[in-house]
């Protein structure tokens, strides 16, 4: 005699069936938060050099930015179509432990030929300054 209880519910198809369910659902939400993320946040796009632009040699200035810690400035030299440098002109920071943050920005540059690398834990104001001057040495470069 069946159950009178409305709140019983029957396996249909097998006991483990939600666990497929759940992983796919949690697969597209991780795949759309970074969509999101991505339609959001298009300065965290790289900017990259392409084209005929990058086939010259060129040194260009990026804006002098200030921010709460300081003012980061900086030079971006391009040679055989490749950032080969960035000079810190002014690279101010919140205090001695954080010194060493414009210099793993540079290398993060450089490794990613563009702006397209991620914030340093901590140190999110400075590295937002920093790509803004460097977006703005990018843009001149062409």
């Amino acid at each position: 005699m069946p159950s009178s209880n409305p709140y019983t519910v029957s396996a249909i198809g097998g006991k483990r069936r939600w666990v497929a369910g759940a992983l796919g659902l949690a697969a597209l939400s991780v795949g759309g938060a970074f969509g999101i993320n991505a339609w959001l946040n298009p300065e965290l796009t790289s900017s990259t050099l392409t084209g005929d632009a990058a086939s010259t040699d060129k040194t260009v200035r990026g804006e002098a930015v200030q921010y709460q810690y300081g003012v980061i400035e900086l030079e971006v030299v391009r040679t055989g179509g490749k950032i080969s440098t960035v000079n810190l002109i002014q690279a101010g920071t919140s205090g001695s432990e954080w010194a060493v943050v414009p210099d793993m920005l540079v290398e993060a540059t450089l490794q990613a030929q563009g702006s397209g690398f991620g914030n340093i834990s901590g140190a999110t104001f400075t590295t937002e300054a920093y790509k803004q001057s460097l977006n703005s040495a990018l843009a001149q470069l062409g």
